[in-house]
Order: structure tokens, then C-alpha cells, then sequence
């Protein structure tokens, strides 16, 4: 009786590491697709800041006075128009992040993952600024500094920086993979 109590156990056990073996190939799954989908709005970032650098360059005072026929207005004009045109990048990084994330999780129809990721970007930062507005917890928007908040695509809200894009890709792309294919009529 002891020896069938024995094998029993051993069963429950084995099966036990069974399902834990399952559970964590399931967990490395999800964390190499999280991966994956980081990798295009990350990659963005050094590319921007190498073209924002040479874009100072083309600007850069002193450099100009060693150099001096850079001092033009095409070549500064250049410099200006590329480094303040990829600043936009880095400004809106949180929206970048929401719809390459979405992108990057879906398994298919990924555009419409990305338009839905987009779409859900605005939706949420109105809401919030409109939330924020009834609650009265707006600051002036002459000066957002040290107030916890900050204007996103023109929109005051609560300052949560990339992590809201972070978040809301996330979202978007569990429930984009979940509902694909579900048609309603």
C-alpha cells in the first residue's frame, strides 16, 4: 500500500513539473514576441539621434567659424530643417511605441492593428485630458514644469512618457491577437 501511495505521488508530481515546463515555455514565448515587437521603435532611436547630431553640426557656431563655407543659408538651412524635423521623433515617442508594439505583437492583419493602436493613442489622451479637465486638476499651460503633466500631440495630460505607449500597444495587441478574426453582425 505504501509503494502505491509512492508511485502515486511520484505521478502527481511528474505532472506537476509537466505543467510547470509548459507555463514556463509559454512565459518565454511572450517575453521573445515582446522582444521582437520592441525592436522596431527602439531601432528608431539611435537612426533620429544620429541625424538630429548631424543636422547640429550643419548649424554648430563654432564649427561654422573654422569652417567657413559652410556658413550659407542652404547648408544652415539644411541643418535646421533636418534636426527640428527629427525632433518630432523623440518628442512623440509614447505614440511611436503604442503603434509599433501593436504592430510588432499582431499575428495578423498587422495594419490594422497599427491604425487601431493610432486611433486608441487619441482617444485615450482626450479622454484623459477631458478626465482631468472635470476633476480640475489641469495646470495652466503656460509653463508644465514640475507639475506632473505635459502636452502630447497638442493634448495636456498626465505626464506618463513612452510607458503609456507601452501600455496601450500592449493592450492593443492582446486584444487585436484575441479578436481578429471574430466577424460581428
Amino acid at each position: 500500500k505504501a509503494c502505491l501511495l509512492c508511485l502515486d505521488q511520484q505521478e502527481n508530481i511528474l505532472l506537476l513539473l509537466e505543467e510547470v515546463t509548459k507555463m514556463k515555455q509559454k512565459v518565454m514565448d511572450g517575453l521573445q514576441r515582446f522582444s521582437k515587437a520592441m525592436f522596431v521603435p527602439v531601432l528608431i532611436l539611435p537612426i533620429a539621434g544620429i541625424l538630429i547630431a548631424i543636422g547640429n553640426i550643419f548649424t554648430n557656431q563654432k564649427l561654422l567659424e573654422v569652417v567657413p563655407f559652410m556658413n550659407n543659408p542652404v547648408t544652415k538651412g539644411f541643418g535646421l530643417i533636418l534636426s527640428g524635423s527629427l525632433v518630432s521623433i523623440l518628442t512623440n515617442l509614447g505614440v511611436i511605441f503604442c503603434v509599433g508594439l501593436a504592430v510588432g505583437l499582431a499575428k495578423k492583419k498587422k495594419a490594422e492593428a497599427g491604425f487601431t493602436a493610432l486611433l486608441t493613442f487619441l482617444v485615450f489622451i482626450n479622454a484623459m485630458n477631458k478626465f482631468m479637465d472635470l476633476r480640475g486638476i489641469l495646470s495652466k499651460a503656460v509653463n508644465l514644469q514640475c507639475t506632473g503633466q505635459a502636452s502630447v500631440l497638442g493634448v495636456q495630460i498626465l505626464d506618463m512618457g513612452v510607458f503609456l505607449g507601452i501600455i496601450l500597444g500592449l493592450t492593443v495587441g492582446f486584444i487585436h491577437n484575441k479578436f481578429v478574426d471574430t466577424e460581428f453582425r
